[in-house]
């Protein structure tokens, strides 16, 4: 018969077998931060306190109501398609999920979840995002000039102020593209440059070799990351012409120096 320290042994060893391999003090939402506005598919970043992270398994719910409902949930273990780790030693360890699945437009809160090995500890506090999916309007009033003392091509433009279906809009860039022909498409092979306003310089575009007639286009991007893939038709500039038109006045200017 063995003795009761003997059990008592047998049944702490067990135990701390069993343990799980993590364990989890707090958990808290990093990003998208508290009041952001995001595209469809955002990317999350989590934190957390405890130890053996890279053996934690995370959980985001979004929610409109409370959470007395959940639209969306995202559970690493389920599926564990999307998700990443910050691991210890870097600032805020904890777990990444970036969405695929494309989220409605509109409000909602946030909150994260990591799991123990037990249980989930959910977080005490929840953010809140809006999910943004409608693009800035067109740019309109776009605006190429050439300033031949400097070299440069200068490009101004309106600013935008609403969406493309009318609402208000915060514009965080404005993109600027330049084509050798006439072309309605924002690959970015032919963006030069973007600025949060204009006006813009560019600065290549009287290089050696470059071709004489260009055209421009600007969009807006939004704080969402929205860009209209539509746009009004490119301005062009004729630089050819322009520096010939600017030959002939300075050539007059000597005639006129000379006369006198």
């Amino acid at each position: 018969m063995r003795s009761s320290s003997s059990i008592a042994a047998v049944v702490l060893g067990l135990l701390a077998v069993d343990a799980p391999a993590q364990t989890v003090d707090a958990v808290f939402p990093v990003e998208p931060p508290d009041g952001a506005v995001v595209g469809a598919r955002p990317r999350f970043r989590i934190g957390v306190e405890g130890t053996g992270i890279l053996e934690m398994r995370f959980r985001i719910e979004l929610s409109r109501d409370g959470f007395r409902t959940v639209d969306y949930a995202f559970d690493q273990l389920q599926d564990a398609s999307g998700w990443a780790y910050v691991r210890e030693g870097f600032d805020e360890p904890g777990g990444v999920f970036l969405c695929r699945q494309p989220l409605a437009p509109g409000t909602y809160a946030w909150r994260p979840s990591a799991w123990n090995g037990v249980e989930w500890v959910v977080a005490d506090e929840a953010f809140e995002l809006t999910v943004d999916v409608t693009p800035p309007a067109p740019v309109e009033g776009l605006r190429v000039s050439l300033d031949r003392s400097r070299q440069k091509v200068l490009l101004d433009w309106q600013l935008v102020f609403t969406d493309a279906d009318g609402g208000s809009e915060r514009v965080a860039l404005y993109h600027i593209y330049r084509y050798h022909r006439p072309s309605f498409s924002h690959i970015r092979v032919h963006e030069i440059g973007s600025t949060p306003m204009p006006p813009f310089e560019d600065t290549t575009a009287l290089d050696e070799g470059a071709p004489s007639l260009l055209f421009y286009r600007v969009a807006a991007e939004d704080e969402a990351g929205n860009i209209l893939r539509r746009s009004q038709p490119a301005p062009s500039l004729d630089v050819q012409a322009l520096q010939e038109h600017f030959e002939r006045l300075r050539a007059g200017q000597r005639e006129a120096s000379e006369e006198r």
